[in-house]
């Protein structure tokens, strides 16, 4: 059934309490059109329009709604307090009615937040300085639905008045958002961890041997799953968690000492995971050209990203003296401003993404190979645009994050964004690894083109050069058409491409 979201202005709670009923009469219905036509009895007897008010959503009436006065002398005793309301409207364009209850008088007290995977919502002070939220439907609108049936209030102070909140604003099948980032961290991580255990039985079992870039990935992934329980823990004491919400527990303050020295954690990880990620992808780009300059640029670039994450670690545990007063506010120390290192370090990851993701196409449009070998290895390397994608989410996040007051909710999106680009790149730079164990298990859909189609045929004046492993092969000769191969005059100083025949097991003119 086709759900009609409420009009613009829809309270899910209908009383307010003010000091001044004319001014918040006149602030709800500047913002939201309510009409204010309907009067109070009791017992038959009107009450004082300065009392109370009830009002209209136009064209939807909410029966009950109402703004009621309370007086000065109570309205900050523990009485006044307890009768407090907060208000959750509906609107349709969150952003729209944002800048229209600033300009009515209105307070925000917090962001533009995501609540679950189905709502944005934002909360304001409005000009008697009750709470006021509001809330619009990003997802298939039974949001609304929910709320209005299953609304939990729960009490927590803002300035004068109480802040009721319900505990339900998703949907009845939607797990808390912190449970929601654990779970999917675990499962991306599983899958990067299937990723090596299998590269690693092919180092072992089938080529028999292991490079330099098979340890690095062990040891990102190793990285990886320590941060995956870092941020585990993290979520379960705070992130992905509003600070008032933290505040209200018994041991608020220990809480967020906790999630900062996780978030220290985390800083120290992550620059760690991903350029050891990258240089393993380099050395693994190696394997697949002989050509000196390239070679060389790859190098300098290996020897700039082994740079990076030292001197980010230097910085990081060198900026506040002492290191607790970083996660501790009862030390007192001095620390640097950390910010601009953040942006600094993730305008530098993604670059280096990038680079690294283009750097072998020039040289993988002069192999003589043929379309289908071409194109394969294009579509192996073009795997490292998926890390480039992932690098490029996370920094609104960064933003977001060193810009937000309530940075423990802020920092959710941004570690569950660096958790998917971390294990995504490890999945994608094992990924041209596994051919060997696709053979195995599919023979017929990954074995080599020559062995469907008969016994291979050697081209003619073919070379090879073996390299320092003893197992790579250069292919080249001056061929024809039929034969299949490259077409470069001399193998030692002309062909880029080489083949590794102990890790593929194929035919010297299938190198993919």
């Amino acid at each position: 059934m086709d759900w009609t979201p409420p009009k613009d202005g829809t309270p899910c709670w209908i009383n307010v309490l003010a000091q001044d009923v004319k001014r918040a009469k006149t602030f709800y219905s500047q913002i939201f059109n309510w009409s204010f036509t309907r009067t109070e009895t009791v017992e038959g007897k009107k009450l004082d329009e300065n009392e109370i008010a009830m009002f209209e959503v136009p064209g939807q009436p909410c029966p009950g709604g109402g703004i009621t006065r309370v007086d000065p002398n109570e309205w900050n005793s523990t009485e006044g307090k307890k009768k407090g309301v907060v208000l959750y409207l509906y609107v349709s364009d969150i952003y729209a009615y944002e800048q229209k209850i600033v300009a009515a008088g209105g307070k925000k007290t917090s962001e533009i937040e995501p609540e679950g995977s189905s709502a944005l919502m934002q909360l304001f002070e409005d000009t008697e300085g009750n709470a006021l939220g509001i809330y619009t439907d990003i997802s298939v609108g039974r949001l609304f639905k929910h709320i209005i049936s299953d609304i939990i209030y729960h009490q927590a102070e803002i300035r004068f008045a109480s802040v009721i909140r319900h505990q339900q604003r998703v949907r009845s099948d939607t797990m808390d958002l912190p449970d929601s980032m654990i779970v999917v961290g675990t499962v991306i991580t599983s899958i990067s961890l299937l990723c090596v255990l299998l590269r690693f039985y092919t180092r072992s079992v089938i080529v028999k041997r292991f490079w330099t870039e098979d340890i690095l990935i062990g040891i990102v992934e190793v990285l990886a799953i320590g941060w995956l329980v870092t941020t585990s823990l993290g979520y379960k004491q705070g992130y992905g968690r509003h600070l008032q919400e933290i505040l209200d527990r018994p041991n608020g303050d220990e809480i967020l000492i906790r999630t900062d020295q996780l978030t220290f954690i985390c800083a120290l990880l992550y620059p760690w995971a991903m350029n050891l990620l990258k240089i393993s992808c380099l050395l693994q780009t190696l394997k697949f050209f002989l050509d000196r300059t390239y070679r060389f640029l790859i190098w300098c670039f290996i020897c700039i990203i082994s740079i990076l994450p030292v001197v980010y670690t230097c910085y990081w545990l060198s900026m506040c003296r002492p290191i607790a007063s970083f996660w501790d506010p009862n030390i007192h120390g001095r620390c640097l401003v950390w910010s601009p290192w953040w942006y600094v370090g993730a305008a530098t990851n993604l670059l280096t993404d990038v680079i690294i993701c283009l750097l072998p196409f020039p040289m993988l449009w002069r192999l003589g190979l043929p379309r289908p070998q071409k194109y394969a290895l294009i579509a192996i390397f073009s795997l490292g645009g998926v890390v480039c994608v992932f690098s490029a989410v996370r920094i609104p996040y960064v933003v977001r994050f060193l810009n937000s007051n309530d940075r423990n909710h802020a920092a959710a999106m941004m570690i569950l964004a660096a958790t998917l680009e971390i294990n995504i790149g490890i999945a994608c730079s094992c990924l041209p690894t596994l051919r060997p164990v696709a053979m195995l298990a599919f023979p017929k859909l990954f074995g080599p083109e020559d062995s469907r189609r008969g016994p291979p045929v050697r081209p003619r004046n073919m070379s090879f050069i073996t390299s320092f492993d003893g197992t790579t092969t250069t292919v080249s000769g001056d061929t024809d058409a039929s034969d299949n191969t490259m077409g470069h005059k001399s193998a030692r100083t002309k062909a880029p491409f080489t083949l590794h025949n102990s890790e593929y097991r194929q035919s010297a003119t299938d190198p993919v």
